[in-house]
């Protein structure tokens, strides 16, 4: 099913299939799940283990007011992701919250029971981020370590499969990680990376420039100096008569 509200829930105890958009995925014991308008969804009965679960509904109206008191865009990761995001809570996260909860079942008046509503939404989607954040710096971390072992000459020839074999992850994957993380692509990074070290050849050594192209995996001469010239506004011979300190004899 699908609706037009947002929901969170929370696994208590045991476990219990989620299939959304598509996938199917078991959760364990604290696993927390924040669900948007869009994403359709149910549940399926794990023959392992009975389950129990909190599960709270809220208003669109809601999730704008934190929103707002987190002043962070960061919230909009909860919404761009293709899976509704997920996380683990601690057995202790899991027991404070289920106590807090509790409270939603003997508010004295409506007015007290949206305020309660929305204190529990600070609560939980503050988990959402915190974890989110340890990811990103984990990704982030993983990214650099990527990054550092491409400076070679071969990875550098190699180009993008290079990238793609250090890191482990498909190119789809590691698109929308170095979007994330660095707001370019994997060939905007390699092509970059072939530019800086075209120039420090053409400033250090007396190759031709058709050789450096070459060296660098360029698909052409021509296709070489445009994209040279784009990023330092002269072409590679004259950057080499510009900044090179060896003499090129003719």
């Amino acid at each position: 099913h699908t609706h037009n509200y947002y929901e969170y829930f929370l696994i208590t105890s045991g476990e219990i299939y989620h299939i959304v958009n598509g996938k199917t995925t078991l959760l364990p014991t604290g696993s927390a799940v924040f669900i948007r308008p869009e994403d359709c969804h149910k549940y399926r009965i794990a023959e392992s283990a009975e389950c129990e679960m909190i599960n709270v509904s809220f208003r669109r109206s809601y999730f704008e007011d934190v929103q707002r008191f987190f002043a962070m865009d960061k919230l909009s990761s909860l919404l761009s992701s293709r899976e509704p995001p997920t996380i683990t809570l601690s057995a202790s996260q899991i027991s404070a919250l289920k106590k807090k909860h509790t409270m939603l079942n003997v508010s004295p008046s409506k007015n007290g029971l949206i305020v309660l509503l929305k204190t529990l939404l600070i609560d939980v989607v503050a988990y959402f981020l915190m974890e989110y954040e340890q990811q990103s710096n984990a990704s982030e971390t993983f990214l650099q370590s990527v990054l550092a072992k491409m400076n070679t000459p071969e990875n550098i020839e190699e180009g993008v499969p290079a990238l793609v074999r250090i890191s482990g992850f498909s190119h789809g994957h590691l698109c929308r990680l170095m979007k994330k993380e660095m707001d370019t692509t994997p060939v905007k990074y390699v092509n970059n990376l072939r530019l800086q070290y075209a120039a420090n050849l053409l400033t250090s050594t007396t190759k031709d420039v058709l050789s450096i192209a070459m060296e660098l995996g360029f698909s052409s001469l021509s296709h070489f100096i445009t994209i040279f010239r784009q990023k330092y506004g002269i072409s590679p011979s004259k950057y080499r008569s510009t900044y090179s300190n060896i003499h090129i004899w003719k």
